[in-house]
């Protein structure tokens, strides 16, 4: 594993998880269409957009990414993160870097395949069975033993919205700004300037620029 994968995953695994926040309503479809077209206008296939408008609605609610801004830097590094909602489970080679996820008890990757089933996954991807485990026990969610239920679109958006949540990122963005909030996702800076556009562009739409 490389310093940048070892980072992300002592971050990610050392950080305590919280209770979500009190359940909120279904947003209506009015709150719904508005998402749909711009996530459209920045460039997600039509299709997507229309499945993945509601569950991300629903995500951002429930978990307190409310204000335009917060909205605007989380659906950028997930868009970015899917290759616009392409991609719900990390694109796997095996590279020597993902060979490396194997054989990681420390990490919950335990068993032969483990680097595999819990590659990166979800709106922002999640890594590591540790990680799996303890999401999937918060959102209600067996992905420690089915992780392949984090490409399912509510899934995927829930386990997002908790991690941006639970690493309390609307401060981080608040504080620190929106370079900051790419280190905690990405244990780096890897593509920035795509995320950065991206941010750009959503913040127009959303009305936060």
């Amino acid at each position: 594993m490389n310093f940048i994968d070892l980072f992300k995953s002592i971050f990610k695994s050392s950080t305590p998880l919280p209770a979500p926040p009190a359940e909120v309503r279904p947003p209506t479809p009015q709150a719904i269409l508005p998402l749909t077209v711009t996530l459209i206008n920045v460039g997600v296939r039509t299709s997507r957009a229309e499945e993945f408008a509601k569950p991300l609605t629903l995500a951002m609610q429930e978990f307190g990414i409310i204000d335009p801004l917060d909205k605007a830097a989380f659906l950028a590094n997930g868009l970015h993160e899917t290759g616009m909602l392409r991609y719900l489970r990390e694109i796997w080679g095996p590279t020597p870097a993902q060979l490396k996820y194997e054989s990681r008890p420390e990490m919950g990757n335990t068993n032969p395949g483990d680097g595999y089933r819990n590659r990166g996954g979800g709106f922002i991807h999640l890594t590591w069975g540790i990680n799996y485990e303890q999401t999937g026990k918060v959102i209600g969610v067996d992905l420690k033993n089915h992780p392949e239920l984090i490409a399912e679109p509510v899934v995927a958006c829930r386990s997002a919205g908790y991690y941006w949540y639970s690493h309390n990122l609307n401060s981080v963005l608040k504080e620190s700004g929106f370079k900051a909030v790419v280190k905690v996702i990405n244990g780096a800076y890897n593509g920035l300037d795509k995320r950065e556009r991206l941010f750009e562009l959503l913040k127009k739409e959303l009305g936060a620029a």
